[in-house]
């Protein structure tokens, strides 16, 4: 009901907010299936070794201009990166160190880090991530939408996550076509669809599915705040 008075008001339907997951360590899974502890574990290893390559033979030409760090907050240069996003988006929402920090490093429901990306000493992008259970999620992802920039972003952050003993990834988002297909061929895949999203603009022009490149968007827990 409270949906139909919504779209009455103005709001329009944006879309759905999907979880995806990406399996990194597969064993646990695997053993699900085959109970036999030798077999399960030499399926997993063949798996394993092969979503590795996957992403190291995406980065192999790249690693030398790439550098990334973790923090425990959104530095201060993120504000300079972030007044470049509203024009590079249909609808982006709002990425700037205070308010990065007052949605993540201060909440009291869990402990967040944020893993930044450089190009040559350039900030180019960010993942605001929770990790519990040998589980990583994804709570926010920034970039200036560059897609080769996300595809090397999320490349490296799997590369990390899998070092430090995670077995999976997962983050719920909704978006452009374009955003979440690229998403895809990282190897996410949709495990729960949640929710409609709904949204409110005076924008005569707003066009959430068009082609072009600037018409991309998307939205993330980050923007799940009310």
């Amino acid at each position: 009901k409270s949906e139909k008075v919504a779209l009455r008001s103005g709001f329009i339907v944006m879309g759905y907010r999907y979880e995806y997951t990406k399996i990194i360590r597969s064993k646990k899974y695997i053993q699900q299936y085959i109970p036999f502890k030798s077999a399960a574990y030499c399926l997993a290893s063949l798996f394993d070794a092969s979503f590795h390559l996957l992403d190291k033979a995406f980065q192999l030409s790249r690693l030398k201009k790439y550098r990334w760090q973790v923090s425990d907050s959104f530095e201060e240069h993120t504000n300079e990166f972030w007044q470049t996003l509203p024009e590079n988006f249909e609808l982006i929402g709002t990425r700037n160190q205070g308010y990065m920090n007052w949605r993540f490093k201060e909440s009291p429901y869990c402990h967040n880090n944020f893993f930044s990306l450089f190009e040559n000493n350039t900030f180019i992008g960010c993942i605001a991530f929770t990790t519990a259970n040998s589980r990583c999620q994804i709570v926010d992802l920034t970039y200036g939408g560059n897609r080769q920039h996300l595809r090397t972003m999320l490349c490296l952050f799997t590369q990390y996550q899998r070092s430090i003993g995670s077995e999976a990834l997962t983050i719920t988002i909704c978006g452009h076509d374009l955003f979440l297909e690229t998403i895809k061929k990282l190897g996410f895949s949709i495990r729960n669809k949640e929710n409609k999203v709904i949204y409110y603009s005076n924008r005569k022009n707003l066009n959430l599915s068009g082609s072009h490149k600037k018409h991309v968007w998307y939205l993330t827990d980050a923007d799940n705040y009310i």
